[in-house]
């Protein structure tokens, strides 16, 4: 049965990508937060500026009509909307497949129950480490782990899927191991993720907190850490070995595959890339499908890439053109983030490639 949705999947995959029709979005509810979290990239504005729960519904009707299947609704802190619930029942309503992200400190027995009766397919909540005092000095709030774990267990006690979303950083790095562990006890999915994005309009400065390359690679070379970002069955080795990047292969899904739009209703073509439109003065469909900035961005191949052609690490990398643009670059240049974290993997390869296949 899994093996035949997974194929179902790959072909309602291909068939979007000739068509080129978005199949995910990412929907802000709201930038409201009771966190201060240090990594944090976003912005705030003031929350009257945000977008009734006529406007999201609205959204949904257009995303239907585009072909999106799935949603992912995020925050700041969705569940400070006191309309949370009319949103994620609609989007059922629509056959959405629907993921929240959340802090889970706002989710009890009930809330857990309604997740489950409203068919979400999972629950991402940011889990930094096991330990109260790590955890809760990355939010700012004590007690934040406790509140964050309590609604893992009510999640899962209800049946919902849930997935520990883990940035990695100086303030955590040693302690991921053991968030790790922590997941798969609780029969969770671990997400990790060593690239901090940069902030938005400079509010705060989260790169200082990213791993440095000798960092990263000593962090991508654990088995534990492999394990978790490679599949079991996979050697680091073999992974890349197997990679064959051709020049007229695409560089990433943006404007492609997924959209994004924010609280205020700023339309971007990934979360990370600035907004090209608005759907309070246009129609989505006339954004994804008109805006020449959008479809610049659905022709852009390796071959374009201003330095990947004469790069060593081309083949570890996976270029982000919306943390070049964030970083102030030329959308075809190469970006810090992504390139540190190619040199770090092709440091744990080259390290590792004299050792039997499968390490």
């Amino acid at each position: 049965m899994t093996d035949d949705f997974g194929q179902l999947m790959q072909t309602i995959a291909a068939r979007a990508i000739k068509q080129r029709r978005p199949l995910a979005a990412q929907i802000e509810l709201t930038r409201k937060c009771h966190l201060d979290c240090r990594h944090c990239f976003l912005d705030r504005r003031p929350a009257d500026e945000e977008l009734s729960a006529d406007e999201v519904v609205d959204l949904l009707e257009q995303l239907a009509e585009l072909g999106v299947l799935m949603l992912s609704f995020t925050g700041g802190e969705i569940f400070l909307r006191r309309d949370w619930e009319y949103i994620l029942a609609t989007a059922r309503e629509n056959r959405f497949a629907s993921r929240i992200l959340t802090t889970g400190h706002h989710i009890d027995g009930d809330i857990a129950s309604r997740l489950y009766d409203l068919a979400v397919s999972g629950v991402e909540i940011s889990i930094y480490a096991v330990r109260p005092e790590i955890h809760d000095a990355v939010t700012g709030r004590t007690g934040s782990l406790e509140k964050s774990l309590c609604a893992v267990r009510l999640l899962r006690d209800n049946g919902v899927n849930v997935i520990f979303k883990t940035p990695v950083m100086t303030l955590n790095v040693e302690y991921v191991p053991e968030v790790v562990r922590l997941a798969r006890s609780m029969h969770c999915t671990c997400l990790l993720d060593p690239q901090i994005i940069p902030a938005e309009h400079n509010v705060r400065d989260p790169q200082e907190f990213a791993l440095d390359r000798e960092a990263l690679a000593e962090f991508l070379g654990r088995d534990d850490i492999r394990e978790v970002l490679f599949g079991p069955d996979q050697g680091l080795c073999q992974v890349f070995e197997m990679r064959d990047v051709k020049p007229d292969d695409r560089i990433c899904n943006i404007a492609e595959q997924e959209l994004h739009i924010d609280a205020y209703g700023n339309v971007a073509p990934c979360m990370l890339y600035p907004a090209l439109g608005n759907i309070r003065e246009s129609e989505l469909a006339d954004i994804w499908w008109n805006n020449p900035e959008m479809k610049a961005l659905r022709s852009i191949r390796w071959s374009d890439m201003l330095k990947c052609g004469v790069c060593g690490e081309r083949r570890f990398c996976s270029p982000c053109i919306a943390m070049s643009v964030m970083e102030g670059r030329d959308a075809l240049d190469c970006n810090s983030v992504s390139g540190r974290l190619a040199s770090a993997i092709c440091d744990v390869y080259e390290k590792r490639k004299g050792r039997p296949s499968g390490e």
